[in-house]
């Protein structure tokens, strides 16, 4: 049946029967000319665009706010585990306008304390075994000297009640201002000249220090 197409076809078309495959590309042609002019088209009207749910909202940057920056509190029980308390980690916010973040600035090296820090440990973290570290936030002026301590986070070394481990987090962080306040560091450097400066420090309290 196929053939006698074919032989209908080209005898319509008055084409020699020489090529084989004439014949196919014909076939193959009209199917895709069929469908490109038989295919319905989308008409996009302005209507259909000017209906859209979406909206587009345009923001100015000039009165936009950066948002506090809050980090958690490193006040845990147990290793790993830290609650979900935060802070507020706000830049410039100590007794010295002037003084430089050294976080913001990685090639300062940051001063070390001249001699041994005072050894405090708190009385009920010693009874119980208790052993902490705590991250805090010093203010050096530019003759080394800490004028301003700050406790940003406690982690325990072991899990402890909620009510003890509020003893122990409180016990240490007044211990740590006890030990850091008035301590001497070398005068910080920043850019050739002498500068004060606010860095974090972490404190380890050890009982085998003691």
């Amino acid at each position: 049946m196929i053939r006698g197409l074919r032989k209908l076809f080209l005898l319509l078309l008055n084409i020699d029967d020489n090529h084989p495959y004439l014949f196919s590309f014909v076939i193959s042609l009209s199917l895709v000319l069929y469908i490109i002019f038989r295919t319905p088209s989308v008409d996009l009207s302005s209507a259909d665009l000017s209906n859209s749910n979406d909206t587009i909202q345009f923001i100015d940057i000039e009165r936009m706010s950066a948002p506090k920056r809050v980090v958690k509190k490193q006040i845990s029980t147990t290793e790993g585990e830290v609650t979900a308390e935060s802070t507020d980690r706000a830049m410039g916010t100590n007794d010295d306008a002037n003084a430089v973040d050294i976080s913001f600035y990685p090639n300062v090296a940051p001063p070390k304390p001249v001699g041994r820090l005072k050894k405090i440990y708190p009385k009920s973290a010693r009874e119980g075994g208790i052993e902490a570290t705590v991250t805090t936030e010093i203010l050096i002026d530019i003759n080394g000297k800490v004028v301003n301590v700050r406790i940003i986070g406690i982690r325990l070394s072991k899990s402890v009640p909620l009510e003890m481990g509020n003893v122990y987090n409180r016990d240490f962080a007044s211990d740590a201002k006890k030990i850091l306040l008035g301590a001497q560091f070398s005068p910080p450097v920043v850019n050739g000249k002498r500068s004060p400066i606010k860095m974090e420090l972490p404190l380890k309290f050890k009982l085998e220090d003691l």
